[in-house]
């Protein structure tokens, strides 16, 4: 039993000291966690969550009925996850603090779209981009900053306009020879464009054009919000809180 007891001190020992670098440093030191909380943690199986699914099934909002939708089970998981018996009290208000991030998907939206940040930064549900013009509020966007990341994105959109109006005008020059709509050539030309139109969807200019656009004070909150998403991305790596659903939503 005594020898038992010395094995486990030192896998333990062993473990802790493996996981004693920076890689979760900025949660550790925001939440104020120990390395044996980490490594308790590590061990831990996340809650399960629905991931590609419909919010909810469209059968599912036929019938009115919504107990499947998976952003449900989220929220459900979320709150277990707050409840962390690792965690002391302290610590379970900090992080509850630190996921409402998570609710801030229009100022995630807003950045992505003006360029300021990636879509993989953000770890939360799938969002809705919608032009520019409509992000104004979040980082108090002026008219005229708003102009300036449209002039930017028409700018990195630009050789890809000129690549999908070279690959119409092919297409449309083997559809007048008498190709017809299914014919292979014509079928890839189609694929192509619509490739190209997914990725110019996708385009955003270079973030330090995007970043000149904000004033100081827009910068400094653009800062305290990829901190906290940070956070929250660490969070979900090592397994304190569930990774947010994606899929299909509403857009309109």
């Amino acid at each position: 039993m005594l020898f038992c007891g010395l094995l486990l001190m030192a896998f333990a020992a062993g473990a802790l000291g493996q996981i004693s670098d920076n890689r979760f440093e900025a949660l550790k030191n925001a939440l104020g966690l120990t390395d044996m909380q980490i490594w308790q943690l590590r061990q831990e199986t996340p809650a399960p969550v629905a991931i590609d699914r419909r919010y909810p099934a469209p059968a599912a909002r036929r019938r009115g009925d919504f107990t499947a939708n998976p952003l449900t089970e989220y929220s459900a998981s979320l709150r277990r996850a707050l409840q962390n018996p690792i965690l002391d009290a302290a610590q379970q208000a900090k992080l509850a603090e630190l996921v409402k991030v998570l609710d801030r998907s229009r100022a995630a939206s807003e950045a992505i779209v003006t360029g300021v940040i990636s879509a993989g930064h953000w770890p939360g549900q799938t969002l809705c981009l919608y032009p520019i013009h409509v992000y104004m509020s979040e980082f108090d966007l002026s008219d005229s900053q708003v102009r300036r990341f449209e002039l930017l994105q028409e700018g990195a959109r630009e050789p890809m306009y000129a690549q999908i109006a070279e690959l119409e005008k092919d297409r449309s020059e083997l559809l007048n020879s008498g190709l017809r709509v299914d014919s292979p050539a014509v079928i890839q030309l189609t694929s192509d464009i619509s490739k190209l139109h997914v990725h110019l969807a996708a385009t955003r200019p270079p973030r330090d054009l995007a970043l000149a656009v904000l004033d100081d004070a827009q910068k400094a909150r653009l800062a305290d919000f990829e901190t906290a998403l940070d956070l929250v991305r660490e969070a979900i790596e090592i397994k304190l809180i569930p990774t947010p659903p994606k899929g299909e939503i509403l857009c309109q």
